[in-house]
């Protein structure tokens, strides 16, 4: 069983067609009850291979009833990246942050970095967002 703050584990490598751009966040695409996934048209043949295989490791890992039993929601971003501007915010992040969210997470540039030091964060959000820069600061001096 995987768990939060664990380095995550390699499910393969995909190419997403396309160039256009896009933000989508906390899409839902199952809900409790359905199997199948239900992504909008345009998203669907750029991320077929790639849900798919989401998916099949969701259910190898955690079973078919904790899938079916469970929402699944999308965010997906494909923004401009300049020098000077940006896809997120500066700064370490965390996903799921005091959640048992499952996240799976794809990067064609700049991919998440993830860190695997021992290190607490407040249970609070802004707090837990200077600490995260506090913490960055220092591991990069």
């Amino acid at each position: 069983m995987k768990n939060y703050g664990q380095l995550p584990t390699k499910i393969g490598e995909f190419i997403v067609p396309g160039k256009e751009l896009f933000f989508y966040q906390y899409l839902p695409i199952k809900l409790v009850g359905q199997v199948e996934l239900t992504v909008e048209p345009r998203l669907h043949i750029p991320l077929q291979q790639l849900l798919g295989t989401i998916a099949c490791d969701f259910v190898g890992v955690y079973g078919l009833d904790r899938y079916v039993a469970s929402n699944i929601y999308l965010t997906a971003k494909r923004k401009l990246h300049t020098p000077e501007k940006t896809i997120t915010r500066p700064g370490w992040h965390t996903d799921g942050f005091m959640t048992n969210d499952i996240n799976y997470i794809w990067s064609d540039v700049l991919p998440t970095v993830f860190n695997n030091s021992n290190f607490n964060l407040t249970q609070d959000d802004q707090l837990s967002i200077e600490e995260m820069g506090l913490k960055q600061n220092q591991k990069t001096m």
